[in-house]
C-alpha cells in the first residue's frame, strides 16, 4: 500500500502542474487501452500492420512517460505522444481496422481532444491543425477509394472493435473530466483558503494599526501628563522663587512627575525588548527577605497616605537565598504592589504573602507570591485581556489614574521568561488577587559573602574628564561631580576627549566619564582609540559609559570595547558614585 501511494504521488501528486498530471493520466489509460486493443487484434488476427502500429505506440507511450516524469520534460513528451497517436497511429489504424465501420474514429476524436488538455494554447492550436488535416484526408481518401480500407469480414469483430473503442474512449474521457473537476475543486478550495488567509491578514493588519493608533494616543496622553506637571511646577517655582516652602513643594512634585515619566519610558522599552525577544534573565543569588522588606519600604509612604492596612507574611520561607534575576523579580513585586496600591481606596487592605512549597526537588523550591487587595476589582471581560499590552480598564472608579497599560503585560512576560505562571482572581467592587508561582534554585548561604558593607566615598581632588556633547547634561554631571569634591574637565565629543587624554601628562586624569552618542567620534571609538595609546597609564585610565543606551546589550558592548563600567541616564547618583568608587579603588 505504501509503495502504491508513493507511485501515485510521484505520477499524480501536487508537486506536478495540472497539464503534467493530465498527460500522465492519458498516457497510462491509453497505454492500457492500446494494450487491450493489441490483444484483441492479435488473437482475432485483424491485421499485421495494425498490430505493429499498436506495439510501436505502446513503446513510444512508455518512452514518453519516462521523458515526462524522469527526464522532466512533459511538454516534449506531450508533443511526441500527439504526433505518434494522432498523425501516425490513428490514420494507419483507420485503414487497417475497417474505416468508418471500426472504432478507430472514437480513438481519433479522443486524440484530437486530448491535444487541448496537455499542451499550452498556442502549441495545442498548431498541433491540432497539423493532426486534423491527415485524419480528414484519410477519411476522404477512404471514402473515395474504399479499396484501400482493409475489410474485416466478421461482423462480430466489427462490433467488438466498436464496443471496445466506445468503452475505453468514454471511460478515459470520463476519467479526464473527473480528474479535471477534482483538480479544479482543489484549486478552488486553495483559492478560498488563500482568500480567507488574506482576509485574516488584512484584519490582523487593521487591528495592529488600530492598536498602534491607540498606543500612540495613550502614550501621547500619558507622556504629556507628567510633562505638563514638570513644566507647570517649574513655572510656579520661577514665579515664587523667594517662597522657599513653595519652591520645595514644586520641586518635590516635579521629581515625582519625572520619576513617573521615566518609569513610563522604561515600560515601553521593556515591552519593545520583550516583543523582539531581546530580554534575557541574569541569574545571581538573591535575598528574598531583604527584597520583601525593600518592597515594603518602597510603598510605605503611598500606603500611609491612603491609610491602607498593609500586612506582609514571609513566615513560611525557609530558603532565604535563591538564584534568580533580582532586578526582574523586583519588577514583578513592584508592578503587582503598584497596582494594588493604585486601585485600593482609602482605608482598604493589601496583603503581600511570599511562601515556598514544603518540597524541595533537584535543589529547587516553588516560590508563591500572592498580592491581595480590597480595591475596585475588575470585570470578567477585562480579566481576559489584563495581560495584553496597553490594556487598561477605564471606569468611573479610576478617574485620572496613571499607567501605560504595560505593567501586567511586562509582568507576565517576565514570569514566562522565568518559567513560572501568573493568574488573577477578581470581583468588581471587591478586590483582586494576583498569584505568581516560580521554580527557583536554592543557594547555600554559607557560600555567600552577605555581610553589609559601609561604603565611604573619598573623591576629593580626583580629576575626571567628562565627554558629553549636550550642554545641559554637561552642567548636571559637572554639578554632581563637584558636589563630591571632584575636579571636572569637559570634552564636547569623542575626538576632543581622545586629544585631551593623548596630550595630557601620564596619569593626569583619574577617570573618564564617556557619553556614547556624540558627533565626530562616538564613545566606543574614543575608548578604543585611548586603549591604543602608547602611554601605559593613559591607555589604562578607567572609562565609564554614561549614556541613554540603557539596555544590558549596551552595557555588554561598552565593556567589550574596553570600558570599565556603565551608568544609564537619567543619572542615578548612588549608582554613579558606586561605579566611580569601584573603578578608582
Amino acid at each position: 500500500m505504501e509503495l502504491k501511494n508513493r507511485i501515485l504521488y510521484s505520477w499524480l501528486g501536487p508537486q506536478l502542474d495540472f497539464k503534467h498530471k493530465l498527460l500522465n493520466l492519458i498516457l497510462i489509460t491509453t497505454f492500457l487501452g492500446g494494450f487491450a486493443s493489441f490483444l484483441v487484434s492479435f488473437f482475432c488476427k485483424m491485421g499485421t500492420m495494425g498490430n505493429i502500429v499498436l506495439i510501436i505506440y505502446l513503446l513510444v507511450s512508455a518512452v514518453c512517460f519516462i521523458i515526462a516524469n524522469y527526464v522532466h520534460k512533459p511538454n516534449l513528451a506531450a508533443i511526441i505522444t500527439v504526433i505518434m497517436f494522432d498523425i501516425i497511429a490513428c490514420p494507419i489504424l483507420y485503414f487497417e481496422y475497417g474505416g468508418l465501420h471500426s472504432g478507430t474514429l472514437y480513438w481519433t476524436v479522443l486524440g484530437l481532444a486530448a491535444i487541448w488538455f496537455v499542451l499550452p494554447p498556442k502549441q495545442a492550436a498548431v498541433l491540432y491543425l497539423i493532426s486534423l488535416i491527415p485524419n480528414l484526408a484519410v477519411i476522404l481518401l477512404g471514402y473515395k477509394k474504399p479499396e484501400l480500407i482493409n475489410n474485416v469480414n466478421s461482423e462480430w469483430l466489427h462490433m467488438l472493435d466498436v464496443l471496445m473503442a466506445l468503452v475505453f474512449v468514454s471511460f478515459i474521457t470520463g476519467l479526464i473530466y473527473m480528474f479535471q473537476t477534482r483538480e479544479y475543486e482543489k484549486q478552488r478550495k486553495r483559492l478560498l483558503l488563500r482568500e480567507e488567509t488574506l482576509h485574516q491578514a488584512l484584519e490582523d493588519a487593521a487591528e495592529a494599526n488600530r492598536a498602534k493608533s491607540n498606543f500612540l494616543a495613550t502614550m501621547s496622553h500619558d507622556i504629556r501628563t507628567p510633562l505638563n506637571a514638570i513644566i507647570g511646577f517649574t513655572r510656579i517655582a520661577e514665579k515664587n522663587f523667594s517662597n522657599t516652602e513653595k519652591v520645595r513643594d514644586c520641586l518635590l512634585k516635579t521629581k515625582t512627575s519625572s520619576n513617573y515619566l521615566l518609569s513610563l519610558i522604561n515600560d515601553v522599552l521593556d515591552m519593545s525588548r520583550i516583543e523582539s525577544g531581546q530580554m534575557k534573565m541574569e541569574l545571581f543569588p538573591c535575598n528574598l527577605e531583604e527584597m520583601a522588606y525593600n518592597i515594603q519600604e518602597l510603598f510605605a509612604n503611598d500606603i500611609k497616605n491612603k491609610n491602607i492596612d498593609f500586612t506582609m507574611d514571609i513566615s513560611t520561607i525557609k530558603h532565604n537565598y535563591v538564584l534568580c534575576d533580582e532586578l526582574r523579580l523586583i519588577q514583578i513585586f513592584t508592578n503587582l504592589m503598584s497596582n494594588a496600591v493604585k486601585y485600593t481606596n482609602e482605608y482598604g487592605n493589601i496583603k503581600l504573602i511570599i511562601s515556598e512549597s514544603p518540597e524541595v526537588k533537584n535543589g529547587k523550591v516553588e516560590l508563591e507570591i500572592v498580592v491581595q487587595d480590597t480595591g475596585i476589582g475588575m470585570t470578567k471581560e477585562f480579566q481576559k485581556v489584563i495581560f495584553d499590552s496597553y490594556s487598561r480598564e477605564m471606569t468611573n472608579a479610576t478617574p485620572g489614574t496613571q499607567g501605560s497599560g504595560l505593567g501586567m503585560a511586562i509582568t507576565k512576560a517576565i514570569v514566562n521568561l522565568m518559567g513560572g505562571t501568573i493568574s488573577v482572581r477578581s470581583l468588581l467592587g471587591q478586590g483582586s488577587t494576583f498569584t505568581v508561582k516560580l521554580l527557583l534554585s536554592i543557594v547555600d548561604k554559607e557560600l555567600l559573602n552577605d555581610e553589609p558593607k559601609n561604603v565611604i566615598y573619598y573623591f576629593d581632588g580626583k580629576r575626571i574628564l567628562l565627554a558629553e556633547d549636550n550642554l545641559l547634561n554637561q552642567e548636571i554631571a559637572t554639578a554632581i561631580l563637584h558636589e563630591y569634591g571632584m575636579i571636572t574637565e569637559v570634552a564636547k565629543n569623542g575626538m576632543e576627549a581622545f586629544d585631551m587624554v593623548r596630550d595630557s601628562e601620564s596619569g593626569y586624569y583619574d577617570a573618564i566619564i564617556m557619553d556614547i552618542q556624540m558627533p565626530i567620534m562616538n564613545g566606543y571609538e574614543a575608548t578604543q582609540a585611548i586603549r591604543d595609546l602608547d602611554d601605559e597609564k593613559n591607555k589604562n585610565i578607567p572609562i565609564i559609559a554614561m549614556t541613554a543606551h540603557a539596555f544590558e546589550d549596551d552595557r555588554q558592548l561598552a565593556l567589550k570595547c574596553g570600558m570599565n563600567g556603565h551608568v544609564a541616564k537619567p543619572i542615578e547618583i548612588p549608582k554613579l558614585m558606586d561605579t566611580l568608587n569601584s573603578v578608582l579603588s
